[in-house]
């Protein structure tokens, strides 16, 4: 006979029911049980500072890539290496070095079916240590990330590879130019030719040929350099966003004596204002100035020269605004100027091609365009702004010096005869242009300070080491 009142069921523990907590679990009979932590074994939370421990392996030219990818966000391996003058092995190689460590990242693009070059960012780490450097709070690790992904998805990634060609173009520019122990480079007259006496030969990894050589004859010996370059956001900020070009920078001329050759620029005794090269154009002399401590009884040293700088904004132009639009540009750095709160800089159009180059002379005095019909002139106010002009064809025609190179065409004024629109042979040098005046208005940053030297660690380097400094 079945018990008519059975037996109540007892509850089944639990496997975890004696587990400790935040322990990890056993296996028994096919249920995870948790484990008790061992003792002494406690883990301890990542440093959020982690990247201390690896700022010692940092080089000079390290801390170069890192500066200008926070101040400039991206840039790509062929501007890098131009920018701390390695060959292409050694930029590779340190670049996957700092990729492994965690101060840089990369990526790949397309644009139009185009696979466009490697870009490099950085990573937390560097953009912390970056953001450090230039006394700024960093972002967080989500903003960074939000930033980088909006780069390299972005449509203006290949309108800020052709800002970053040409002040990376100067970099090189200026290395080519300047001898690294202050001496005057030169080239031999022909192929096989030996160099001027008493002037240093240029050593480049290959001998240029004569059409490369021909430009760097043209220049004038001296030291020549990227004094300062500033992004689009910061010349902004600094002229309380009145103009925001695509760039700011300053070239520097520095004259040195040189023993006279045929292809030194001649300048006669008389006390004039410009001599001429051998070409008869006609360049700005340098300014002079006493040497500190120079006076002693009966007797005084030689005037040093002072350094010529072209202060410029860049607008880059790749052809995706209409013409008026362009010109119109113009206006707000004239009235600024006119009003006395900007610089005293010129501005310069790099134009995809020559056809628009030659457009946007025609458009500002309202006449036909190439392939289009005539614009009416627009309403630039009055004004003495220096405005020239060059092309990406031109640019690259210079293999070895781009924008320094003679490829600038000075835009004439609306209110003055439109002369001849065909630009001048030869073109203006950068060296060529107007210098800045100090003028101390309103919104004047001044010269160029050592803070803004965009090879800075380079030459403190070079400085401590008693090796010559870097052009």
């Amino acid at each position: 006979m079945k018990d008519e009142h059975p037996q109540p069921l007892t509850s089944i523990p639990s496997p975890d029911a004696d587990a400790a907590p935040g322990s990890a679990p056993q296996r028994q009979g096919g249920v995870r049980r948790p484990r008790a932590p061992a003792p002494g074994r406690a883990r301890r939370a990542p440093s959020p500072s982690s990247w201390l421990k690896r700022a010692h392996h940092l080089q000079a030219r390290d801390e170069v890539v890192l500066v200008h990818l926070y101040r400039h966000t991206t840039l790509t391996s062929g501007q890098i290496r131009d920018l701390v003058g390695a060959s292409v092995n050694s930029t590779r190689r340190r670049l996957g070095i700092l990729r492994r460590q965690g101060w840089i990242d990369s990526f790949w693009t397309r644009r139009s079916g185009l696979l466009l070059p490697q870009h490099w960012v950085l990573a937390e780490a560097g953009h912390r240590w970056a953001a450090f450097h230039e006394h700024e709070q960093p972002l967080t690790a989500r903003q960074l990330r939000v930033r980088t992904e909006a780069v390299a998805a972005g449509t203006q990634l290949a309108h800020t590879d052709g800002i970053h060609d040409f002040f990376v173009g100067l970099v090189r520019a200026a290395r080519i130019l300047s001898s690294p122990d202050n001496e005057p480079l030169d080239l031999p007259s022909h192929a096989g030719a030996p160099a001027s006496p008493g002037r240093r030969t240029l050593l480049a990894p290959q001998d240029p040929t004569e059409a490369e050589a021909e430009p760097l004859r043209a220049h004038p010996p001296g030291r020549y350099r990227l004094a300062r370059w500033w992004s689009s956001a910061h010349v902004g900020n600094r002229l309380n966003m009145m103009v925001r070009p695509d760039g700011h920078g300053v070239w520097e001329f520095q004259a040195v004596e040189a023993v006279p050759s045929p292809d030194a620029p001649s300048c006669s005794d008389e006390p004039v204002e410009v001599c001429a090269d051998q070409n008869g154009t006609r360049l700005p002399a340098p300014e002079t100035t006493a040497a500190e401590g120079s006076e002693t009884e009966g007797a005084t040293s030689p005037a040093v020269p002072r350094a010529h700088q072209v202060g410029f904004y860049l607008e880059y132009d790749r052809g995706t605004e209409t013409l008026e639009r362009l010109v119109a540009k113009i206006g707000p750095y004239q009235r600024m100027r006119t009003e006395r709160f900007g610089p005293d800089w010129v501005l310069l159009f790099v134009l995809p091609t020559l056809r628009r180059e030659s457009n946007v002379h025609r458009a500002l005095h309202g006449l036909t365009v190439f392939g289009g019909p005539a614009t009416p002139a627009p309403s630039i106010p009055r004004g003495d702004l220096p405005v020239f002009t060059t092309n990406q064809h031109e640019i690259d025609a210079q293999q070895l010096l781009g924008p320094a190179a003679a490829v600038w065409w000075p835009l004439t004024p609306p209110q003055e005869p439109p002369g001849s629109f065909s630009p001048p042979h030869p073109r203006l040098r950068l060296a060529q242009l107007p210098a800045g005046r100090d003028l101390h208005w309103y919104l004047d940053p001044g010269a160029p300070t050592p803070a803004d030297d965009p090879l800075r660690p380079l030459r403190e380097q070079a400085h401590r080491m008693g090796s010559p400094p870097r052009p």
